[in-house]
């Protein structure tokens, strides 16, 4: 005669079924959160990526980020907007960039002076590490902040924090789902004298 009660076989029965159920449950939310989320996704398998920047300049003052490892055929953008007055801003090697900095003879990717606001893309020409240089040239204090992006369309100024906020309303409507899924599956599924 078997030790256990009725009961306690059902118990062990619905034990060994539920990780299965769960499982079950658990990929179709997966799978309804990546539907969900498909528009924002992107639609290439580049690596991507996208970082904000948000600095000061003094009168006379520069500041160059270099962008390193970049890739021949890379897409590189950036939108930025000023505060308080203009900047010039260029767009180089690093080689020319050193010359660039020490007042000799270079020669800039891109250039453009005396700008506010801005939005400018490029297809890499070379593997390398490339300067991102913006140089203030007036009197006043400015602020310039804005978004470099790599292999990806850039946000505008004003829709990152639209994005953000939309992925958080989806990721928190996938954990109701899941939470309240979850729930009455146990409820449904409860065994009896448990609480």
């Amino acid at each position: 005669m078997s030790p256990h009660t009725a009961d306690e076989s059902i118990y062990q029965v619905e034990a060994t079924e539920y990780p299965t159920r769960w499982a079950a449950t658990k990929y179709t939310l997966f799978f309804v959160v990546i539907l969900a989320l498909l528009p924002i996704l992107p639609s290439n398998h580049i690596p991507m990526q996208v970082d904000d920047f948000n600095f000061t300049l003094e009168q006379g003052e520069y500041l160059g980020f270099g962008v390193r490892n970049l890739v021949a055929g890379d897409n590189f953008s950036v939108i930025f907007q000023v505060t308080g007055g203009n900047v010039n801003f260029y767009f180089m090697d690093e080689p020319n960039y050193d010359e660039w900095k020490y007042g000799l003879a270079y020669t800039a990717v891109h250039s453009v002076s005396s700008v506010t606001e801005y939005t400018w893309s490029v297809i890499v020409s070379a593997n390398g590490t490339w300067v991102m240089c913006f140089d203030h040239d007036g009197s006043d204090t400015i602020t310039v902040r804005g978004y470099i992006a790599l292999n990806t369309e850039l946000p505008s100024l004003d829709q990152s924090a639209d994005l953000l906020r939309n992925v958080a309303i989806v990721s928190a409507a996938a954990l109701v789902v899941a939470g309240v899924s979850f729930i009455l599956y146990r409820r449904r599924h409860q065994v009896p004298g448990s609480a």
